[in-house]
């Protein structure tokens, strides 16, 4: 029996201690979207953090430059430029890395057929959200897919199928 804390419940249904998802609405463990929704939020995770990192070794390679570049530069800011120089080689690698994984999973996302309503909401979640130019986007189809995108929440009880990283 699929449980969650949705106040739900059909006649003759064993709630028990928490109450079952409306009829005809599976759990999002049963959707392969969802474990590769998982996986991918925690990649896109990964990623910003490897892109955060390595930009801010960009910023103090930049800052470090003209100190360390001039003729009479003290020893201690060479150094220190070689080190954030050697660090920023690691970081892009990293993010590279990190990217690659992250890309790989939105393939995996866009090639995974949804098995339910609720897994087939994200999919669109998903689409509509990173398929987008960009998040102020008013080009066709973009619009209209948001819209389509809340009625089927609306329509579905799918509310909760939430698809976005903070």
């Amino acid at each position: 029996m699929t449980m969650s804390a949705f106040p739900f419940g059909r006649p003759g249904d064993d709630v028990g201690a928490a109450p079952i998802l409306p009829h005809g609405v599976a759990s999002p463990g049963v959707d392969p979207i969802f474990p590769l929704r998982e996986a991918w939020l925690r990649a896109a995770a990964e990623t910003a953090e490897k892109t955060r990192l390595r930009d801010r070794l960009d910023r103090e390679a930049l800052r470090l430059r003209p100190d360390a570049i001039a003729p009479n530069a003290p020893a201690h800011v060479a150094k220190q430029r070689a080190r954030v120089l050697h660090d920023l080689v690691n970081a892009r690698r990293e993010e590279e890395a990190a990217l690659a994984i992250e890309d790989a999973l939105i393939e995996q996302v866009l090639q995974t057929s949804p098995e339910t309503i609720p897994g087939i909401v994200a999919k669109l979640q998903f689409l509509v959200r990173y398929g987008a130019p960009s998040p102020e986007t008013q080009e066709f189809p973009w619009p209209q897919l948001e819209a389509l995108l809340r009625d089927l929440q609306r329509l579905t009880a799918t509310e909760w199928v939430v698809f976005e990283t903070t």
